[in-house]
């Protein structure tokens, strides 16, 4: 297609990978929205919708200042846009613009095409619209001249000018006035998108499921044929769920949201009800909370799980059915001695920590630690030493290919061991019997030379072997990665007065984004990583450095996954004052991918193609 329709779609394909994030969204689907989705034909594979024009060209010159980027042509992106497109009179600006996929290039044998794409354009008034490009609006079907001169075809279509690259597209196009049931497609968590967010991407799974089988099958065909030794059977077990999302997945809803606080980012899948990943997904208990049991001191990262509504036991069950115990029955036993550990869990929360000045060096440069709250406690951590105790002396074959001219490496030079012990009893902690327990992963010198200067890095993050403890206290089991017996001390205490971690003022503003009663999150504190690099760096400095300058505290970033309603949605936040420092650390690089991604003016122009090349892609 034309370069400047090109352009047109890349402005609204590149944004809607963003996504929404306040809950709080107007009830219902505006009657805009509903309107444009009407024109949509019954062949449409992907919509990518715009609810306002001019509102999100509005949020768009707000993020561009809040995030410090200053870009002059987003200051105003719906003028740019419509100089760039040449869209400009009779264009409603408030109104709900549209691009349209068809024909995807899925599956097909034969030579690649092309999808077919078709624009909505709200209009005001159809014939100022048409006049302006040079057309004939007493046509049905009329020439227009678009941006830099290169034509398109347009034709009134409701209150949308329809547009597209070819006379036939246009002639032939028919809506199907399908607008509420692709709404109610979406689900209750999809309709959020469709209610409030400044972008929007709808994918007809249903219709396009059958071609993504076709490519999925030649892709596993090509995995299985690829590797040997029972990797087929969890090729396929992967086949399978993802045969079973296609299968059971209505509709597909991406969306963007900016706001002064921030972007959000959300995906949703809607399944046929009673289907198997409706059940997979069932409307489930919160995480919300389960952080308040950590230590509350600065972190890396930070995440929390409640399984209620996502059946991880059952997945892990068909997992260990998948994995060949003959072939690969090492790897069967560490996942099948999990198993009976995930099948008790009812939430999970943890935490890395930058170790205190005392207890670094004692496992690994990451303190770790995890609170699982389980009905049987004390038998969970006997189950959980039982299955670091059978792990002792497993070794896993990892092959080795020989290189050019050389002979393979004699079976067990490659293999990957395992060294555990459990010492019982080994401190008491106000009125707490913890244990400790040592893992060792013995790393063959073959792999530790390939990992090269990566290998020093991979050790202080526990990759070879971690020490820790292990204590159940309160209905829940504490576990560490440290032999820090204060973090031991402090995790006990949040365990017991539930005021921990979860209750940090800039956690609990941006869980305030994540989809209701999320069943996980997870958040990622860039100050403290930041600050916790920045310390490395000045020590490797030397004597005679200058002190580390300490970043502020900034809101963490935030990702959360939702079920409710036989639809799951997954969803990212990223703070403006994190933007902002991203922006001042790498401002040039960030600010040329966004102009290249919303299609505005780039240095240079592709080199012409010559007669006979492949021709671009139409958007």
């Amino acid at each position: 297609m034309i370069r400047t329709m090109r352009t047109a779609a890349a402005l609204a394909a590149v944004l809607a990978c963003c996504v929404n994030g306040a809950w709080a969204a107007p009830a219902g689907v505006p009657a805009s929205v509903t309107t444009a989705l009407d024109q949509s034909a019954a062949d449409t594979a992907v919509v990518i919708l715009v609810p306002s024009m001019s509102g999100l060209s509005k949020k768009i010159a707000a993020a561009n200042e809040g995030a410090g980027l200053n870009i002059p042509d987003m200051a105003d992106a719906l003028t740019t846009f419509k100089n760039k497109t040449g869209l400009s009179a009779g264009v409603r600006e408030d109104g709900a613009f549209a691009v349209l996929l068809s024909n995807l290039p899925l599956g097909q044998a034969g030579a690649p095409h092309e999808p077919t794409v078709h624009m909505l354009v709200p209009v005001t008034d159809y014939k100022v619209f048409v006049d302006a490009g040079g057309g004939d609006a007493a046509k049905p079907v009329t020439q227009v001249k678009m941006g830099q001169g290169q034509p398109a075809f347009a034709r009134k279509l409701g209150n949308f000018a329809l547009l597209s690259d070819t006379e036939a597209n246009v002639t032939n196009y028919q809506a199907a006035a399908a607008g509420k049931a692709m709404a109610a497609a979406t689900g209750k968590l999809g309709g959020h998108y469709l209610a409030g967010n400044d972008i929007v991407v709808i994918v007809n799974l249903p219709l396009i499921a059958d071609q993504l089988r076709s490519e999925i099958k030649k892709d596993l065909a090509h995995a299985n044929a690829a590797n040997a030794g029972g990797v087929e059977k969890i090729a396929g077990l992967y086949g399978e769920a993802i045969d079973a999302f296609l299968r059971d997945t209505t509709s597909l809803t991406m969306g963007l949201e900016l706001k002064d606080t921030g972007i959000g980012f959300s995906y949703t899948a809607q399944f046929k009800p009673d289907s198997a990943c409706a059940k997979a997904f069932a409307t489930g208990a919160s995480a919300a909370g389960k952080l308040d049991l950590l230590p509350s001191q600065p972190y890396m990262l930070a995440m929390a799980v409640n399984p209620q509504g996502i059946d991880i036991a059952g997945m892990v069950e068909k997992l260990v059915a998948a994995i060949p115990e003959n072939e690969a029955g090492a790897i069967r036993k560490l996942v099948a001695g999990y198993l009976p550990l995930v099948q008790q869990t009812k939430s999970v929360a943890s935490a890395y920590y930058v170790p205190s000045p005392g207890a670094q060096g004692m496992s690994g440069f990451l303190n770790a630690v995890s609170v699982v709250q389980a009905d049987d406690a004390p038998g969970y951590a006997q189950k959980c030493k039982e299955y670091i105790t059978s792990l002792n002396g497993l070794k896993l074959s990892v092959p080795k290919p020989a290189a050019p001219g050389e002979n393979a490496p004699p079976a067990g030079d490659n293999d990957v061991s395992f060294s555990t012990q459990i010492n019982a009893n080994a401190l008491q902690i106000d009125g707490v019997a913890v244990d400790q327990y040592q893992f060792q992963t013995n790393l063959p010198p073959a792999i530790m030379q390939e990992m090269g200067p990566a290998a020093p890095m991979m050790m202080a993050l526990g990759a070879t072997g971690q020490s820790g403890y292990i204590a159940p206290v309160n209905g829940h089991v504490l576990m560490t990665n440290t032999l820090d017996a204060q973090m031991v001390r402090k995790t006990i205490a949040s365990v017991r007065g539930g005021k921990g971690l979860g209750t940090d003022k800039g956690m609990a503003a941006t869980r305030g984004e994540l989809p209701p009663n999320a069943s996980a999150e997870m958040y990622i504190n860039v100050s403290t990583i930041m600050n916790t690099a920045m310390g490395i760096a000045a020590q490797m400095a030397g004597p005679g450095a200058p002190p580390a300058q300490q970043q502020a505290e900034l809101p963490p970033i935030a990702a959360g996954l939702g079920v409710d309603g036989s639809g799951v949605a997954a969803r990212m936040f990223l703070p403006m004052p994190v933007i902002k420092l991203a922006v001042e650390k790498a401002g040039p690089m960030i600010g040329m991918m966004l102009m290249g991604g919303m299609g505005l003016p780039q240095p240079a122009e592709p080199m012409p193609q010559e007669e006979g090349e492949q021709k671009q892609p139409a958007f």
